[in-house]
């Protein structure tokens, strides 16, 4: 949609002009968002959304002062109205920025523009007069932070464009009219003159204009060079003169005779007084062009007119070089997990690799693996790290600590097995040291940690330490 065509009649000493947008946004209020990227700036909704909108004043004339600004007028664009309703315009209160501004850090509403402004349609333009805050932008350069658009009711839901539209592409604007801009400079220099460019071709003969009053007679050129006198004839004898009879009837205008030759020129007779002006001769055919003359002087330049409507989009010119990578914007929010997808299917399996080379053959172990004769473990007790026992007998009610797993000593990698005697409704209990743990192979153990009792109704028979976790080792829980 084209906007429309305004024409402000002004007195010669006020200036209009429009001044750049350099930042737009909304916010989600109490939340981290930012969407200083987005096509349109939003107002209400069910998100009750806040836009901002900051413009350049550093662009009016350098001798503009408040009390030189005789009228500012915001301009948005409506591009969707998606429930009608009211809103509020107000300048800003603290300072913001376009990539970092969101609901928990933007700038509250100050002092108020305009209040419950109607909403038009989408497709329309609205026009708020600015003119307070833009003279007190201008006198306090620092206080300008733009406006903020709330909304006035719970019902609106409005869009307008942003600057980063690229479909309708009708960012907001701030026409400012100035009373004064001091006196004009003097002329500068004229510039060289350009080339002369190619005779373009004739245009049509226009109709002829009525003829103008006779100018005043130019002064008398100068007297030329008196040509050769030609010769003299001879002079023919002269009659008498007759009576002069009188006068006939004059009769009709016989055909014009043949022009005779021409006479010898006789002595020049003294200059008879001037006739009176004939009438103007029909206007001749129109010459060719004369050369063009030189450039006059550059003449001063005029006030700065209003913007015009914009023109239609021309044609897309060819592609331009590749600009700088622009910096990376802030990370969007995290989509919702999709749906976890189906299973594939099973692949085949692998053929067997070949089999690998004998090890070397493991050092002679301990040869003490034998039933012990002392009884000192019958009870509760602790199993040494440098015990080279393998095989021990326990009462159902004893307490065995086991040596520590995996650390280097004797009983990294062996297997410890526990006969119990006096059977009974009990089982010895079993605890671990340090960050060692209990595991199970075979689901008898549920639960891990710094003691296991065995049930009785699933006989265990021994712990091997292992190398599971890397943190520590873990003695796993055998049944036979």
């Amino acid at each position: 949609m084209k906007k429309p065509l305004f024409v402000l009649l002004l007195p010669v000493a006020l200036l209009a002009q429009s001044v750049p947008l350099t930042q737009d946004s909304y916010v989600f209020p109490g939340t981290t968002g930012n969407y200083g990227i987005q096509q349109t700036i939003n107002v209400g909704g069910s998100n009750a959304f806040h836009s901002l909108l900051q413009f350049d004043l550093s662009t009016l004339p350098p001798s503009t002062t408040g009390t030189s600004v005789s009228k500012a007028t915001l301009v948005l664009f409506v591009k969707t109205l998606t429930a009608p309703g009211t809103i509020n315009i107000s300048t800003a209160n603290g300072a913001w920025t376009e990539a970092g501004v969101n609901g928990n850090n933007a700038p509250t509403a100050g002092t108020a523009v305009v209040s419950g402004f109607s909403v038009p349609a989408g497709g329309s333009y609205i026009y708020v007069d600015a003119t307070n805050a833009v003279k007190g932008w201008v006198t306090t350069p620092i206080s300008n932070n733009g406006f903020i658009i709330t909304p006035n009711d719970g019902n609106v839901n409005v869009a307008f464009d942003s600057k980063e539209s690229t479909s309708t592409s009708h960012p907001a604007e701030l026409w400012i009219t100035l009373a004064s801009i001091g006196p004009a400079g003097p002329t500068g220099p004229a510039g060289p003159s350009g080339s002369t460019g190619s005779v373009g071709p004739s245009g049509a003969t226009g109709s002829v204009g009525a003829t103008g009053a006779a100018g005043p007679t130019g002064p008398s050129g100068a007297t030329g060079n008196a040509g050769p006198t030609g010769a003299t004839g001879s002079v023919g004898a002269t009659g008498a003169a007759g009576p002069t009879g009188p006068s006939g009837v004059t009769g009709n205008v016989g055909p014009t005779g043949a022009i005779g030759s021409v006479g010898a020129t006789g002595a020049a007779g003294p200059t008879g007084p001037s006739g009176a002006t004939g009438s103007a001769g029909p206007t001749g055919a129109i010459g060719s062009a004369g050369a063009t003359g030189a450039a006059g002087p550059t003449g001063a330049q005029g006030s700065v007119g209003f913007t015009g409507a914009a023109g239609p989009t021309g044609p897309a010119g060819p592609t331009g070089a590749a600009g700088p990578t622009g910096a990376q914007g802030s990370v969007g929010f995290t989509g919702a997990a999709g749906p976890t997808g189906a299973q594939g299917l099973q692949g085949a399996t692998g053929s067997a690799g070949p089999p690998g080379a004998t090890g070397a053959t493991g050092a002679a172990g301990s040869s003490n693996n034998i039933l012990p004769t002392d009884t000192s473990l019958l009870g509760t007790g602790t199993v040494s790290d440098t015990d080279t026992r393998t095989v021990f007998i326990v009462g159902s009610s004893a307490t065995i600590t086991l040596p520590h797993c995996n650390n280097g000593t004797l009983f990294d990698g062996k297997k410890l097995t526990f006969i119990t005697y006096n059977t009974g409704s009990s089982s010895p209990a079993f605890v671990v040291q340090g960050n060692d743990t209990f595991g199970d192979t075979i689901g008898n153990l549920t639960a891990a940690g710094a003691t296991f009792t065995p049930n009785a109704a699933q006989p265990y028979n021994g712990f091997i330490c292992t190398n599971a976790i890397a943190s520590h080792g873990v003695w796993l829980v055998l049944n036979f």
